[in-house]
């Protein structure tokens, strides 16, 4: 308290946060009190006010996410961003946040990649401070369904394999190239990998494009359907095929082998097979001049 004819200032302490508060001076005297005229003011809010806005360019994996700060709240303010996930009210510490690169009050924008395709996501903007997180509103959106399927008819051939992604695969012949031999007499060893396309190049290559005679030379050489890109499959993208057959068909005796593009490290006159006939795949060591089935695949 303050006596004398004086301007005087007091701080008041503990308030509340988001409260409107009323005030006025007074002043003692010895025969009254007497009062100033009332002013109001409001405090801040102690955490951030957030609100989440609508969502934007939904892809199958992407989407533009955007949200708006309208108070940054009591105390230092360190980040705004979008939090997600496939469960209800997603936070910070439970589903996946991406930050924005700037912060204080105002909207922002966060494109999110790498989706699931057809999975629903619940999606929230979210301000921390010192005191805490708060949340925006939240908003559901459902990526769109892969447009492809096991057994499709498309690019030229069947669809018998789809990738994570959803968008991307391989594609079969709808039929057989023929019976074939791998490799001419006295072919050596190439040690191939994990991709018939790579496989297929540097088999046709080593084997001579102007040979197309053999499982890898006649499917690098082979135009089908409008599409040239066809290849001798490997180890794992026939097993893929094998699983799929019978929505591929195509598939008859009597030879139910055919040619993988993976030759046998331990034995450099014989490539892998699949045997189609068996109730479980089943894979053997045949010698490569041996003629047996091609199927040639693509890639989308």
């Amino acid at each position: 308290m303050q006596t004398g004819d004086l301007t005087f200032t007091s701080m008041i302490s503990n308030l509340l946060p988001n409260t409107t508060y009323y005030a006025r001076g007074y002043i003692v005297t010895t025969s009254a009190t007497e009062y100033g005229n009332v002013v109001s003011f409001q405090t801040n809010f102690a955490l951030p006010v957030v609100t989440t806005l609508a969502i934007s360019n939904l892809t199958y994996t992407n989407v533009t996410c955007s949200g708006e700060v309208l108070s940054t709240g009591v105390g230092p303010f360190f980040e705004r961003g979008i939090c997600y996930n496939i469960i209800p009210n997603p936070t910070i510490g439970g589903g996946y946040n991406y930050a924005d690169d700037s912060s204080g009050v105002g909207v922002f924008t966060i494109d999110i990649p790498n989706l699931s395709l057809g999975t629903t996501f619940y999606m929230r903007a979210y301000g921390t401070n010192l005191s805490g997180t708060s949340y925006g509103e939240e908003v559901v959106f459902t990526t769109p369904a892969s447009p492809y399927t096991i057994g499709q008819n498309y690019g030229g051939g069947i669809i018998f394999h789809i990738d994570y992604t959803g968008l991307h695969g391989l594609i079969a012949a709808p039929t057989d190239q023929g019976s074939l031999p791998w490799a001419p007499s006295g072919f050596g060893n190439l040690s191939l990998g994990v991709s018939g396309q790579s496989n297929t190049s540097i088999l046709a290559n080593a084997i001579g494009l102007g040979n197309p005679n053999f499982a890898a030379t006649y499917c690098e050489s082979l135009t089908l359907n409008g599409y040239s890109d066809w290849f001798l499959p490997s180890i794992s993208e026939l097993f893929s095929l094998y699983d799929n057959k019978a929505v591929v068909g195509g598939f008859s005796g009597p030879d139910y082998y055919y040619w993988t593009s993976n030759d046998v490290a331990w034995d450099a006159t014989k490539a892998t097979i699949v045997d189609f006939s068996f109730q479980i795949v089943n894979t053997l060591e045949e010698p490569k001049t041996t003629p047996h089935r091609v199927r040639a695949v693509r890639a989308f």
